[in-house]
């Protein structure tokens, strides 16, 4: 199973933390990609903006230390809010923040390599989204799936 990425309770108040939930049709589970330079997917850099609040996925105060929650905020035009796709196999991709060079990764990772994902590989609902090293686990892969 696919973690979906989303603000805690459909929240849109800046500043709320990103956690995994499974799928639930709400629109706080779905972000626009937004390329902020021409190249495809693989290439550019990109905002992930959701559909239901409206705000950016950031790493909060441009922080580049390893196990900063991320979590969504109005638009800033800060380094800290662009991201890039780097693919994977099996059509996963992981996700590294512009600002600080680190994935997103889900919370409480042993394994943590500073990149984007679900803090310590946790499949439990809620469960964190941080930035971590890369270091080439599950829980730092995303799938992007179209929907509409």
């Amino acid at each position: 199973m696919w973690p979906y990425r989303r603000p805690a309770d459909a929240s849109t108040a800046p500043g709320t933390a990103a956690g995994q939930w499974s799928a639930t049709g709400c629109a706080c589970q779905r972000w626009n990609l937004t390329e902020t330079a021409l190249p495809p997917l693989g290439t550019g850099q990109y905002v992930l903006v959701n559909k239901n609040s409206g705000q950016y996925l950031e790493i909060p105060r441009a922080s580049t230390a390893a196990g900063t929650q991320a979590d969504q905020w109005p638009d800033s035009v800060c380094g800290c809010q662009l991201w890039t796709f780097h693919a994977a196999a099996g059509g996963a991709w992981t996700l590294q923040n512009v600002n600080s060079g680190l994935d997103l990764d889900i919370a409480n990772d042993a394994n943590s390599g500073l990149v984007a994902g679900v803090g310590g590989s946790s499949a439990t609902p809620g469960a964190g989204v941080i930035q971590w090293t890369n270091v080439n686990v599950n829980d730092q892969l995303w799938q992007i799936v179209r929907i509409n």
